[in-house]
């Protein structure tokens, strides 16, 4: 892939990434809102949901709670201009 990417468009990935991860962390999150959905469907109607939180894989540090990132709306708009630059 490497080969056939431009040089510009890496940038523009390596930006995107910045803005809208799409890491391991991510991948872990997306894992851990099946896990929650699931549990939280079977669970008992007087027992309460349970928190994403409670499904993510911890490590070191990140055991810690991770305060969501806020995006302004400036950084919003950004990626929808990236987005729509490569439609």
């Amino acid at each position: 892939m490497l080969s056939e990417i431009t040089w510009c468009d890496f940038q523009k990935w390596a930006h995107y990434a910045q803005l809208e991860p799409f890491d391991e962390w991510r991948a872990d999150a997306r894992s851990a809102q099946i896990v929650q959905t699931v549990i939280n469907m079977f669970r008992g109607k007087d027992t309460p949901a349970r928190p994403l939180g409670d499904f993510m894989l911890k490590f070191g540090k990140a055991a810690e709670p991770v305060e969501p990132v806020k995006q302004t709306w400036q950084e919003q708009k950004t990626i929808a201009m990236m987005w729509a630059a490569h439609l």
